[in-house]
């Protein structure tokens, strides 16, 4: 089995003088993404490899979620993660190393969102819920994949597990006992 992680950026300022791609991470962004890294080493979800868009947002996020998880995964900036479209999000999980049996992807709405649903249509009825409800800055899904290779990786093949939002976890402030999860679902 692989498992997905597909992260949206923390939250941003608005405008930066150098355009969209230069905008920075505020303040609560990067405190959002380091509690984010606390959640991933908290529930033993560490990436083994992630791919991130080379938008100074995602690069900020990583670096925040890096230091909140407490290690470095393997990492390469993926410029074609930029803004892209489902499709090309997954063409680039599909060249993922197979080395890496958990992917981190950090990368931009509305691509992100589109394929993460796209992905999540199989799963806990609360978990794709909260998924059609919106993907905002800094949430993250977590799919489980039934396949040996990336490149077998496609919405048969995957169930969602998790979807975590930094708003959920600045309200927690401790383990989740919130954190909607397949075991909590009856369904």
């Amino acid at each position: 089995m692989r498992q997905l992680l597909l992260l949206r950026h923390a939250k941003t300022e608005r405008t930066n003088p150098g355009g969209d791609h230069a905008r920075r991470l505020m303040e609560g962004g990067r405190e959002d993404a380091m509690r984010m890294g606390q959640f991933l080493a908290r529930e033993i979800l560490a990436p083994d490899h992630a791919l991130v868009s080379d938008a100074t947002r995602a690069m900020e996020t990583f670096e925040y979620l890096g230091q909140g998880i407490g290690l470095r995964p393997a990492t390469e900036i993926v410029p074609e993660l930029y803004l892209a479209q489902p499709s090309s999000i997954l063409e680039i999980i599909h060249n993922a190393p197979e080395s890496a049996d958990r992917l981190l992807v950090i990368g931009h709405n509305p691509g992100l969102h589109q394929l993460a649903f796209d992905f999540g249509q199989r799963g806990p009825r609360k978990l794709i819920a909260a998924l059609a409800a919106g993907f905002p800055t800094c949430c993250l899904v977590v799919i489980n994949c039934e396949t040996a290779s990336w490149r077998d990786v496609h919405p048969a093949t995957c169930r969602l597990d998790r979807y975590m939002t930094a708003k959920a976890l600045r309200e927690i402030h401790s383990v989740p006992d919130g954190l909607l999860t397949e075991a909590q679902d009856d369904c």
